[in-house]
């Protein structure tokens, strides 16, 4: 990546610096980012940064670890073998948490903000350094996430089959929702084994639950046409910009790959959701999306991502494999 694509990913009046999330890194269970090949990355776009680039960061207070507890079994066992505890700690704690399911059961999980707004969703996230020295101007903010924790039981009869993968998220999804993080979300089964966390309320400027309709439900209007993937999903995502009047702009993708494999998608007043879904199961790639929202400048991020699996060794301990 170059020095001005670096530059753009930090606002210099915000506390959260995202260039961690375009070097690759070796983390514990619970991040979206485990060490995902170079090659990965070194061929990722970044668009529309500047002040936008907020919309992807999952830290946000210096003073709160952006680093989760490992996923964990009782007795420091493997993750998600008999009773499990998941923490996160993080903006988007439930992103964060429906990573550990994502791996262990070796599935898609998309992710999708809903559009926080208000105070009781957002906080400050100005540096103080630069408020110092512009007092009248306008700071940043970030969704208010902070640690979230939940504790479910896999059942021993159904493995790791799909049906077992949705039991849990709409375990962990129900604890997330009754706990006091922002936004509430629904689990969407997409079918082959895929599922989509979605936001589906925010909190209005009284601070009452507000129902919203998720933007990549919109349905577009795309020519049905032989093209590469990366450039599908840019009309897909520009189509859903102009029909939404919402700016939602591809952030990180892997460039290369997608740019090899050709794809016929298209069709009249069909979501979005689903031109997506037809593109990257016509790609064979395995790849989910997280969809990330940014108060600020109004607009939307679209990221991708290689699905993980995770193994273990005969002690029990954790590592973790890109899935091909």
């Amino acid at each position: 990546m170059n020095s001005a694509s670096e530059r753009h990913l930090r606002d210099p009046r915000a506390l959260t610096c995202l260039t961690q999330l375009v070097k690759p890194s070796i983390i514990e269970v619970g991040e979206e980012r485990k060490g995902i090949p170079d090659a990965l990355l070194n061929n990722c776009s970044c668009h529309d940064a500047l002040d936008y680039t907020r919309a992807c960061a999952s830290s946000r207070r210096s003073s709160t670890s952006s680093t989760p507890e490992q996923v964990h079994g009782e007795g420091g066992g493997p993750a998600l073998a008999d009773s499990t505890t998941v923490t996160a700690n993080d903006a988007r704690p439930l992103a964060q948490a429906v990573t550990a399911p994502s791996e262990e059961f070796g599935c898609a999980i998309d992710f999708e903000d809903p559009p926080y707004y208000s105070k009781y969703d957002l906080v400050d996230d100005t540096a103080p350094q630069w408020r110092a020295a512009h007092p009248n101007a306008k700071g940043v903010t970030v969704i208010s996430g902070d640690t979230f924790q939940t504790q479910f039981l896999r059942t021993s009869d159904t493995g790791t089959s799909p049906a077992e993968a949705e039991r849990v998220l709409d375990n962990v999804v129900s604890d997330y929702n009754a706990s006091a993080n922002p936004g509430r979300f629904t689990v969407r089964n997409e079918g082959d084994g895929r599922f989509a966390i979605v936001g589906t309320y925010v909190k209005d400027k009284n601070g009452q639950d507000q129902t919203i309709s998720p933007i990549l439900d919109t349905p577009i209007s795309i020519q049905v046409e032989t093209r590469d993937a990366n450039t599908t999903i840019e009309i897909i995502l520009n189509a859903l910009t102009v029909k939404s009047q919402t700016k939602v702009a591809p952030f990180m993708v892997p460039l290369n790959a997608l740019a090899q494999s050709q794809v016929t998608v298209g069709g009249q007043n069909i979501p979005a959701r689903v031109l997506l879904l037809q593109t990257l199961s016509a790609t064979k790639m395995k790849l989910y999306w997280r969809l990330y929202y940014d108060n600020d400048v109004k607009m939307y991020g679209f990221r991708l991502l290689p699905l993980m699996k995770a193994n273990y060794d005969v002690s029990g301990n954790r590592t973790t494999v890109l899935l091909r």
